[in-house]
C-alpha cells in the first residue's frame, strides 16, 4: 500500500491512471469525491486497475454525519470490507487470473490461492482437494509458512467436522506445522497474520489454553481491525473462550462493516449471545441467516422451549450435515464446563444423534 505523502501530489494532476500507477509501482488504485451536506456526506470511490486503467469497483457512501472521525470511519469500513479480506474484490480479481497461469509458473502465493477458493466450497471432498494443492505448494516452496498454515487449516476442519476418523492425529500434525510456520523467519505479513489467526483456534482445540487463544485472536484483530470476516470468525474462538461480552462486541462491528455479512459471521455471533445467556437477543440476530438450518439456532430455541423449531431446523441440518453428531460436538471446545455440558443437552433436546 502507498502512503498518502506518496499520492498527495497528484491530487490535481490531468496525468493519466495509468502513469500514475506506473509511477507510484501500485496495481491497484482508489479514487473518489466527497460531497457535503448540513447532515451528512455522500462519498463516491471507485477502484482503478492501474496497468489498463479500467474501473474494478464502485460504490456510493452516503454518512449520516459530519464529524470527520466518523466520516474516516465510515469509509475506511467500506473500503476494506469492499476491496481488502477474503471477500474482496482484490482477492476475486486475483483468485480468476491464478487459474489462467500453467502449472510451472505458479509461485506460493498462487497455490495459496488456488486451494483457498476450493476450501471455500466446504466439503469433506474439496477440502481434501485443497489440502492436495497446497501440499503440492510445499514441495515446491518448502519453506513456505503460509502453506502450512492453510494445510493445518485443513487437518483443524476435518476434526471438527466429522470428517476423519483420527480427528486427534489431525489436530497433532496441524499444530506441528503451525509449530514450524511460526518459527520461520521473514514471514510475509498475510502469514504472519494468518499465523495468529489459527493459533487461536488450535490453542483451544489441541492445546486447551483458552488465555493463549484470546492473546492469538486480539493480535489478529490489531493486525485486521476492519475485516469482516476475521472478526465474524474470531467471535467464536472469543465466545468458546468465555469472553463473550468481547466477543458480542466483535460480531457486532462484522456486521456493521459487512452488512450481507456470510452466515457463520451472523451464526457466531448468535452463538456468544447463547453462550452469555441472551436467548432472546441471539434468536434475533439470527433472523438474518440466509440458511435457517443451523444447529446453532437450534439450540436457541431449545433454551426458549420452541421444541418444535428447534427440531425441524436439527431434521434438516442433519440431512444436509450427517457426519455432525454429538460424538463430533463433544469435541468442540467450550471453557466453562458447565456451558458446554447445557449445549450438548440442547444439542440432544433438538434431535441430534449420539454418533
Amino acid at each position: 500500500m502507498v502512503g498518502r505523502s506518496s499520492t498527495e501530489r497528484f491530487k490535481s494532476s490531468s496525468e493519466d491512471i495509468r502513469q500514475i500507477a506506473k509511477t507510484l509501482g501500485a496495481r491497484y488504485l482508489i479514487e473518489g469525491s466527497v460531497q457535503r451536506g448540513e447532515t451528512g456526506a455522500h462519498i463516491t470511490v471507485q477502484l482503478i486497475e492501474g496497468a489498463t486503467g479500467d474501473n474494478v469497483w464502485a460504490r456510493p457512501i452516503d454518512v449520516a454525519s459530519t464529524d470527520p472521525v466518523a466520516l474516516q470511519e465510515s469509509v475506511a469500513y467500506a473500503i476494506y470490507g469492499a476491496l481488502a479480506g477474503w471477500a474482496g474484490e482484490f482477492r476475486k480479481n486475483e483468485e480468476e487470473l491464478v487459474w489462467s497461469k500453467p502449472e510451472s509458473a505458479l509461485d506460493e502465493y498462487d497455490y495459496y490461492l488456488r486451494g483457498h477458493q476450493i476450501f471455500f466450497k466446504f466439503t469433506k471432498s474439496d477440502m481434501a482437494m485443497a489440502r492436495q494443492i497446497w501440499e503440492t505448494g510445499l514441495k515446491k516452496f518448502p519453506d513456505s509458512a503460509l502453506l502450512r498454515i492453510k494445510i493445518a487449516v485443513s487437518l483443524w476442519q476435518d476434526a471438527a467436522w466429522g470428517w476423519t476418523e483420527t480427528p486427534d492425529d489431525n489436530l497433532a500434525k496441524g499444530w506441528g506445522l503451525m509449530q514450524e510456520a511460526v518459527a520461520i523467519p521473514n514471514k510475509s505479513k498475510l502469514a504472519e497474520w494468518y499465523s495468529h489467526y489459527i493459533l487461536a483456534f488450535y490453542q483451544q482445540w489441541y492445546r486447551q489454553d483458552y488465555d493463549r487463544s484470546v492473546a492469538e485472536a486480539r493480535t489478529a484483530i490489531e493486525l485486521t481491525p476492519y475485516d469482516a470476516f476475521t472478526l465474524g470468525d474470531l467471535t467464536f474462538a472469543m465466545a468458546t473462550a468465555g469472553n463473550t461480552e468481547e466477543a458480542i462486541e466483535w460480531g457486532q462491528k462484522a456486521l456493521r462493516i459487512d452488512p450481507h455479512s456470510p452466515d457463520f459471521a451472523v451464526a457466531n455471533l448468535g452463538f456468544a449471545h447463547y453462550l452469555a445467556g441472551r436467548h432472546e437477543a441471539a434468536l434475533d440476530v439470527m433472523q438474518k441467516l440466509k440458511d435457517s438450518n443451523n444447529i446453532y439456532l437450534a439450540v436457541v430455541h431449545v433454551r426458549l422451549n420452541h421444541l418444535a423449531e428447534a427440531r425441524a431446523i436439527m431434521a434438516a441440518y442433519m440431512k444436509a450435515v450427517p457426519t455432525d453428531t454429538l460424538a463430533v460436538e463433544a469435541r468442540l471446545p467450550i471453557k466453562d464446563p458447565a456451558l458446554r455440558e447445557r449445549y450438548l443437552n440442547d444439542l440432544r433436546k433438538a434431535g441430534m444423534p449420539e454418533s
